[in-house]
């Protein structure tokens, strides 16, 4: 579908990017994970709220439904048929692009790494907020898997301080605040001691986040406050 968008817009002589982009939702199940990641930031600029949800959901249905499902090739090896073929590994591969990889985890991911000036930052805050206000696709286990991979290894120095997006400090304390008994232990034990470690003071704008989740945190305002949080670290003076 986004291949014919593209052809209809130079045809048609269209200059506006995003023409057509809202189109693209009933498709978004069987597109690839990088095919997703592509459409996000034209989805962001051209949908409203709701029908961001509608396109966020219809992304990770097909990933969902599968992950659902038993593997087949259990049963396989527990009654095995002479018959049995297995498809070539090109017709493998084939079926493996023609549907998304993309679970709620990775969506969340790919939102908070759309390039900077691709999209208005209030826009991408308010896309984070749709996300997580479906609750019932991105839950605490995907909200937790998705702060995980974010989170900079212990160790990375500057350059795990680099790959940290501007608004995952936001995300953190939203969703702490939505699911508290599920992910305050998680970020306050993990989390928060790897920003110390990469030193998140470097960083204006994610010591800025930082400073708001510990007073969050020590204040137990929904985000478990029984949960010590890390030493704050003094900045050293330039």
């Amino acid at each position: 579908v986004g291949g014919v968008l593209a052809r209809a817009r130079r045809e048609r002589g269209s200059a506006e990017e995003d023409d057509g982009v809202e189109f693209l939702t009933p498709a978004l199940g069987a597109a690839t994970a990088a095919e997703v990641e592509a459409a996000l930031p034209s989805l962001l600029r051209r949908l409203d709220d709701a029908q961001l949800g509608a396109a966020f959901r219809r992304a990770v249905q097909t990933h969902a439904v599968r992950a659902r499902r038993p593997d087949a090739r259990a049963f396989f090896f527990v009654f095995p048929r002479r018959s049995a073929t297995r498809r070539p590994a090109r017709a493998q591969a084939k079926a493996s692009k023609s549907t998304t990889d993309l679970g709620a985890a990775d969506l969340l991911v790919k939102l908070h790494r759309v390039p900077a000036g691709a999209v208005p930052v209030k826009r991408l805050n308010e896309a984070l907020n749709v996300c997580l206000s479906l609750r019932d696709v991105f839950g605490p286990l995907a909200l937790r898997d998705a702060l995980d991979r974010m989170t900079p290894p212990q160790g990375s120095g500057a350059e795990g301080l680099a790959g940290v997006p501007k608004a995952f400090l936001r995300t953190c304390i939203l969703a702490v605040k939505t699911h508290p008994a599920q992910l305050a232990g998680p970020v306050a034990r993990r989390v928060l001691p790897r920003l110390v470690d990469v030193g998140v003071w470097r960083d204006a704008d994610l010591w800025k986040g930082f400073l708001m989740y510990c007073k969050i945190l020590g204040a137990g305002a929904g985000a478990g406050g029984a949960v010590r949080s890390p030493p704050i670290p003094k900045p050293p003076i330039a």
